[in-house]
């Protein structure tokens, strides 16, 4: 059982042992999608952006990393994430998957006290990250990389 109130608590409590008891703090760099002029509305949990799909009101699992944030362990690993799936879309869905996800990759200096991690996938290095209560992420930014340059081409 963590010990810190976490932001989003209400939620969190709706669900057993959410976060899960094997997250764990960390202090690193980490690297989170963002908008490059808006990046204060980048972490905002999904599950607050829009309600879960229904047929994933049985997985308390799923439901609870919906109040967490989505990041990567490094940037390689964000921006090929990031890639791959907009690679997968089509036409107009690559605009609509830009507006939904970012157009920028922030580099983020978390310390312990910022919150804890878990599920981290190591084919691709994403992982879920839910905030302390006293968090503020967007004061953790250090660097901010677009992905696109000025044509529309993945700068990298």
């Amino acid at each position: 059982m963590h010990s810190k109130k976490f932001k989003y608590q209400q939620y969190l409590n709706l669900y057993p042992n959410c976060p899960h008891d094997s997250c764990r703090e960390m202090s690193q760099d980490c690297f989170r999608w963002v908008f490059k002029d808006n990046f204060l509305d980048s972490f905002i949990p999904m599950n607050l952006i829009k309600e879960p799909p229904l047929r994933m009101l049985d997985n308390t699992d799923l439901l609870c990393k919906g109040y967490g944030l989505s990041l990567f362990d490094t940037f390689e690993n964000g921006l090929s994430r990031f890639k791959n799936l907009y690679n997968r879309k089509r036409g107009i869905s690559h605009d609509d998957f830009v507006n939904e996800k970012g157009n920028a990759i922030a580099t983020l200096e978390m310390i312990k006290n910022d919150g804890v991690y878990g599920d981290l996938n190591t084919g691709n290095g994403h992982f879920t990250f839910h905030e302390y209560e006293e968090t503020d992420l967007s004061s953790k930014i250090v660097n901010i990389t677009e992905i696109f340059d000025e044509n529309g081409n993945f700068k990298r």
